[in-house]
């Protein structure tokens, strides 16, 4: 489904590092994932006004930027999940 995506390849592009390339990808499943359970109610799709969606994203890169608690988490769900991945 990744690769059917025509946004994929100019959104990789865009990632930079390891931490931020995993992160971004598993961000864009769970969001693919999400509008596929939205559109699958049959309701209507409803979006936010841009202002909040704008307020959001804001908030985001000023509190919680990508990688800053997520990669770490990551790893030591590996250390606990997989201790043999570093080796």
């Amino acid at each position: 489904m990744t690769m059917q995506n025509r946004q994929v390849p100019s959104t990789m592009r865009m990632l930079i590092t390891g931490a931020t390339g995993f992160i971004g990808s598993r961000l864009a499943m769970h969001a693919r994932r999400a509008g596929i359970d939205v559109l699958a109610t049959g309701r209507e799709y409803v979006l936010q006004p841009p202002e909040v969606c704008a307020r959001v994203r804001q908030q985001y890169e000023q509190d919680f930027f990508p990688g800053r608690y997520e990669w770490p988490a990551f790893l030591r769900y590996l250390d606990r999940s997989e201790p043999d991945y570093a080796s």
